[in-house]
């Protein structure tokens, strides 16, 4: 069991740079607005744009350092396997299905060791998002890879869904193998991301894995960024042909994709934009020619990114 001086630690690292934000990092919109959505069309083969009408007045979030209490539970039914990072974040997911590395299910192996299911549409954290759960002396990091609710369950209490192991941790074993439910209440802490780290991959970087629908067709899925965590826009910057604007593809909280097709002109950076509104453009085209991108491939990037811990 972590002393209270252990899980004191933890928390100060993880809060150390986000004092001064703490207020400051989400502002509710009276107004509803636009964005760029892409959605694959199986029959023709290639992608088709529009603008997503997103409604207002948009959810006040947690900043960072703040605390709310929660419940927790478990989920571990055949559809629903929490080890494979499958949801509406797409941090799990290949065009063809699970994503795969490091010996087993990708976002379990080599990117986030401990994620969970965010519910109240986002409001303690959406994909990417980064916190600290504590209970029964107990405390845990966790990346947001699912968001459980939508708009219209805001009214329900915070909650907070975690895979088998993590809960177990919590419980000294109390839900055994899964075969029946069980429930806490704890406290969430929402922190910087840039402190969490994760294995196989060094720290302050972010990682990008590519997807290739087709030749034409071709998307990024950007994790382990730092701040917020949560990504708002990513656009496109090639070495031969400049600034080409991104949407994020239907469906998955965490694809982005070029509108037009940057294959052919060299080496790719990206811009991208977090919901806090901070925004950071990588420099040197850490991403190879768009033509070579094939489905899972992953690039740590660390160019021109900062470093909070």
């Amino acid at each position: 069991m972590a002393s209270k001086l252990q899980i004191a630690a933890l928390l100060a690292l993880c809060l150390v740079s986000a004092v001064a934000a703490r207020d400051s990092i989400f502002v509710e919109s009276e107004a509803a607005h636009t964005e760029p959505v892409a959605t694959y069309n199986e029959q023709l083969h290639k992608f088709e744009f529009f603008n997503k009408t997103v409604e207002a007045p948009r959810r006040k979030a947690m900043g960072l350092g703040d605390s709310i209490p929660v419940t927790v539970t478990f989920y571990n039914s055949p559809g629903m396997d929490c080890t494979t990072g499958n949801g509406q974040c797409g941090y799990g997911n290949d065009v063809g299905g699970t994503a795969y590395g490091g010996g087993g299910p990708f976002v379990e192996t080599s990117l986030y060791p401990y994620h969970a299911a965010s519910g109240n549409y986002g409001f303690m954290g959406g994909c990417g998002a980064c916190g600290v759960l504590t209970y029964n002396g107990k405390a845990r990091g966790f990346v947001i890879t699912d968001i459980t609710d939508d708009d219209s369950q805001q009214g329900r209490n915070h909650h907070l869904d975690l895979c088998l192991p993590s809960f177990n941790y919590f419980t000294d074993g109390r839900a055994g193998d899964g075969g029946h439910g069980g429930i806490f209440s704890g406290t969430w802490t929402r922190v910087d991301c840039g402190c969490m780290g994760a294995p196989n991959y060094p720290d302050n970087a972010i990682v990008v894995r590519t997807q290739e629908y087709n030749e034409w067709a071709k998307a990024v899925v950007i994790s382990r960024m730092g701040g917020v965590g949560e990504i708002a826009g990513v656009n496109f910057i090639t070495r031969n042909g400049g600034f080409v604007r991104g949407a994020r593809v239907e469906g998955w909280g965490t694809w982005w994709m070029p509108t037009e097709s940057i294959s052919g002109k060299g080496g790719v950076d990206l811009q991208i934009t977090l919901t806090d509104g901070n925004t950071l453009t990588t420099t040197g085209y850490p991403l190879p020619d768009a033509r070579v991108w094939r489905t899972g491939n992953i690039y740590n990037v660390f160019n021109n990114l900062p470093k909070t811990c």
